[in-house]
C-alpha cells in the first residue's frame, strides 16, 4: 500500500508544481486589459515633379526606424553582415495611391526614415526623417519628390543595310542624355525626364542630323521615333568646284606720274618717281600703297634722309585694327580681302577669289 502511495505522489508532483506556478503568475502579472494603445501613425505624400496630379500611384514607400545616425535595419545588417537582415528589420513597405498619399499604422514611437523609390525615376530614391509620437498621426509636411522618366528608341541605318551601323551618337538636344547605335543601328536613350518638345539629333564624322522634333517622353514609357537611313555620301563632304582665281597685285614699275599709265586695271601698282610714293589702283582711283622717306642733304657726305614708311603687316583679323598708323595692312577674314591704311582711310590692297 505504501509502495502505491509513493508512486502516486511521484506522478502527481509535476501537476502540483504547475498549479502553484500558475497561481503565482496570476497574482503577480499586471492586468493589461485596460492598457492604452501607445502606437502612432505616419502619413505623407510622394509626387512626380514633372507630371500631372493623379498619376502618382505605385510609388514604393519604405519605412525604417533609425537611431539618429543610421537606420536600425542597416545597423543590424552591418552587425550580421547579411542583406537578409535588412529585409527582416525594415518596418514596412507600402504603395502610394493615385494621388501619391500613403499611411503607416501601429507604429512604435520613435524616429523613422521614410524612403520613396520608383523604378522609373531619375533619383531612384529620396528620403526624409520624421518623429512618430504615441497616439498621434504624424503628417510629413514636405512632399517627397521624384522625377518621372521614360526612354527614346529608334534605328539608324547606313545605305539601308542591317549591319555596320554602329558609331552614330544619338542625343536629346540641349541635354546630356545620349546613346550609341549598335551594329544593327538600334539605340535607346534611357532615363529621359518625362516631358514634351524634345529634339533628337544624331552625329557622325562631325556632321549633325536632326532625327525628330517635338518628341514626347511618357513616364515609364518608351517613345519610338521613325527610323532614319543615311547615304554614305551624306556623312562626308562633297568635292566642290574650284573657285575663281583671286586677283593679285600687278607691279607696273616706276613712272613719273599716273598719267603715263593708260587704262589701269584693278590692283595695278607702280612707284611714282616724282613724289617717291607707290600707288595701287582700286578700280576707280589710285590710292597710296607706300611712301618714301625724305631725301637727305645733297653732297657726298650729306646727312642721311629720314627713313621711309614701310608696310606693317598686322596679320589676319575679323575687323580693322584700332588706332591705325599709316601703311598698316591686314587681311580681313570676314571679307576675304586685304586692306592698307593711307593715313585717312582703309584702302583695298587685294581681294580673294570667289569660292566654288
Amino acid at each position: 500500500m505504501k509502495k502505491l502511495f509513493r508512486i502516486l505522489s511521484i506522478i502527481s508532483l509535476p501537476f502540483v508544481l504547475f498549479s502553484l506556478f500558475s497561481c503565482f503568475q496570476n497574482v503577480n502579472e499586471p492586468d493589461k486589459s485596460n492598457e492604452t494603445n501607445m502606437s502612432g501613425k505616419l502619413s505623407g505624400k510622394v509626387i512626380y515633379s514633372n507630371i500631372e496630379d493623379s498619376n502618382y500611384g505605385g510609388i514604393i514607400v519604405t519605412l525604417d526606424k533609425t537611431d539618429g545616425l543610421r537606420t536600425i535595419a542597416v545597423n543590424n545588417a552591418s552587425i550580421g553582415r547579411s542583406v537578409e537582415n535588412v529585409a527582416r528589420n525594415v518596418v514596412g513597405n507600402i504603395v502610394t495611391s493615385a494621388d501619391g498619399s500613403y499611411l503607416f499604422e501601429n507604429l512604435e514611437p520613435g524616429i523613422y526614415t521614410v524612403y520613396a523609390s520608383s523604378s522609373y525615376s531619375r533619383e531612384r530614391a529620396v528620403c526624409t526623417n520624421v518623429v512618430v509620437h504615441a497616439e498621434e498621426t504624424t503628417a510629413i509636411a514636405d512632399l517627397l519628390k521624384l522625377t518621372a522618366t521614360g526612354n527614346i528608341s529608334g534605328t539608324i541605318t547606313l545605305d539601308s543595310t542591317n549591319i555596320g551601323n554602329t558609331g552614330f551618337l544619338v542625343f536629346v538636344a540641349g541635354t546630356s542624355y545620349m546613346a550609341m547605335t549598335n551594329d544593327a543601328g538600334q539605340y535607346t536613350i534611357s532615363d529621359v525626364p518625362a516631358g514634351s518638345g524634345y529634339q533628337v539629333v544624331a552625329t557622325k564624322n562631325g556632321i549633325i542630323h536632326l532625327l525628330s522634333s517635338n518628341v514626347t517622353v511618357t513616364p515609364n514609357g518608351s517613345t519610338s521615333i521613325p527610323n532614319n537611313n543615311f547615304r554614305s555620301n551624306e556623312l562626308k563632304g562633297m568635292d566642290g568646284k574650284d573657285g575663281a582665281d583671286g586677283t593679285s597685285i600687278v607691279w607696273l614699275g616706276a613712272f613719273a606720274s599716273a598719267d603715263e599709265i593708260s587704262n589701269p586695271k584693278y590692283l595695278n601698282a607702280y612707284f611714282n618717281t616724282t613724289d617717291g610714293c607707290s600707288y595701287i589702283f582700286d578700280g576707280a582711283e589710285w590710292t597710296l600703297l607706300a611712301r618714301s622717306g625724305a631725301n637727305g642733304s645733297d653732297g657726298t657726305n650729306g646727312l642721311n634722309g629720314t627713313n621711309g614708311i614701310s608696310i606693317v603687316w598686322k596679320g589676319e583679323l575679323t575687323s580693322a585694327p584700332e588706332n591705325p598708323e599709316i601703311n598698316w595692312a591686314y587681311y580681313n577674314t570676314e571679307t576675304g580681302c586685304s586692306y592698307i591704311w593711307n593715313g585717312t582711310k582703309w584702302d583695298l590692297l587685294s581681294k580673294a577669289g570667289i569660292d566654288g
